[in-house]
């Protein structure tokens, strides 16, 4: 089920906006959220709602899980045919088997729970849901060397 009010937008502004709805929140904990463009960026037809609602919910995480002081890279990169987002932080690493299990509805990790008592479950459920509606996919890396980095995709057609 493809979404709706897609139409033409720069995915430059749709990162910024929300970075800068954000950044008080990470500023509250004197973490600094750092985006890197290595790729030229062409307009794309997309859903901003569902775009907003998937950045904003793995962006929250990465800011809640990442320790004070520290710094959320933002990095957006590219393939033949679509745009690869990925946020990276230093916070607590998501065990293997749970990688797959935080995508789902009201799933939470040990670990979560004990940072963030009262989050719902839903948010890596609901960014998962928009990013497939706008036609990409999100997964998740999570290794000592270079800590937690979600990745999500957007066709560039």
């Amino acid at each position: 089920e493809m979404a709706k009010d897609r139409e033409l937008h720069d995915l430059l502004e749709l990162l910024n906006s929300t970075i800068a709805i954000l950044k008080p929140e990470a500023e509250s904990k004197r973490q600094t959220i750092n985006l890197t463009i290595e790729s030229e960026l062409k307009k794309i037809i997309i859903s901003p709602f569902l775009f907003n609602e998937a950045f904003k919910n793995i962006l929250v995480n990465a800011i809640d899980y990442a320790p004070e002081k520290s710094e959320i890279k933002v990095v957006v990169t590219a393939n033949e045919n679509y745009y690869i987002i990925s946020l990276n932080n230093r916070g607590p690493l998501i065990p293997e088997l749970e990688r797959s299990r935080i995508f789902t509805k009201f799933y939470r990790s040990e670990e979560a729970r004990k940072i963030k008592p009262e989050g719902s479950g839903l948010g890596l459920f609901i960014a998962k849901t928009s990013i497939e509606a706008n036609g990409g996919k999100i997964w998740c890396q999570s290794t000592g060397e270079s800590g937690t980095t979600f990745y999500f995709t957007v066709p560039k057609r």
